[in-house]
């Protein structure tokens, strides 16, 4: 089902007539799957697109939470695109939850230590942090809330709000993959959005609702980004909500 009410709303926060284009073209193969209506990816480099500047309000180094780190294997080309693009870096931070996914991400660390400060946080994005469990699958792994005796896959892992662990480095751009758990993450960095206004690359196609749900709520902790969204993948996977703040927040901002 598409609420079509809130996706004029999403409409009307968008910065660019191609993510309008983009919005009602996902929208059109919702309703009505068919050759006609494939929706075909965006060429532009997913979470650094070329058609949207992201940083160019900045005047210090990128500090960077990446929500959903996988196995770091998108490590050296992140690294890489800022280099670049001569934006220097304070630190990455890479979060995953994933007991599965830690070795090889803490493997791919110690390669590129002598680039940029790099830690790993072993722990989820969420609202609060307690502890909750893991459906292990690779990079299709999904948080949810304890139920009981986990079964054959599943874990308890630890989950943190941003907001209690992060405020404080003052983090400028978030990048969140996370399988379904992108809006309690956003609960959990509510303060860290309203008050630092990071750019924020947020994926939008695990919930069919999160396409304006994720926006609006950010349009809601703080009423000055601009919007974009592309499409990185076939069938609208890889959807992104692009969130940039407008220069007028971005002179608010506390370096």
């Amino acid at each position: 089902m598409v609420n079509h009410a809130k996706t004029e709303q999403l409409k009307d926060l968008f910065a660019d007539k191609k993510s309008s284009h983009v919005l009602d073209k996902i929208l059109r193969f919702r309703e009505n799957i068919s050759a006609q209506t494939y929706l075909q990816n965006d060429p532009v480099t997913q979470y650094f697109p070329e058609d949207i500047d992201l940083f160019a309000h900045l005047n210090q180094g990128i500090r960077m939470i990446d929500c959903g780190a996988f196995t770091g294997d998108t490590l050296e080309q992140t690294l890489s695109i800022f280099e670049k693009r001569k934006q220097s870096l304070d630190y990455i931070a890479l979060m995953e939850p994933d007991i599965q996914n830690l070795q090889a991400l803490q493997a791919n660390v110690k390669k590129y230590v002598d680039r940029c400060d790099l830690f790993v946080l072993p722990a989820g994005a969420w609202s609060s942090s307690q502890i909750l469990q893991i459906q292990s699958n690779g990079a299709s792994s999904q948080i949810r809330k304890l139920q009981g005796q986990p079964e054959e896959g599943v874990f308890a892992i630890p989950v943190v709000a941003i907001d209690e662990v992060f405020y404080g480095a003052k983090p400028n751009y978030i990048k969140m993959d996370i399988e379904g758990a992108e809006i309690e993450a956003i609960e959990g960095a509510k303060q860290t959005i309203a008050d630092y206004s990071p750019v924020l690359a947020i994926c939008l196609y695990h919930r069919a609702s999160d396409l304006w749900n994720i926006p609006l709520r950010v349009h809601e902790i703080n009423s000055n980004y601009n919007f974009y969204l592309r499409v990185h993948g076939d069938m609208g996977l890889e959807t992104v909500i692009y969130c940039v703040p407008r220069l007028s927040a971005a002179l608010n901002i506390t370096s």
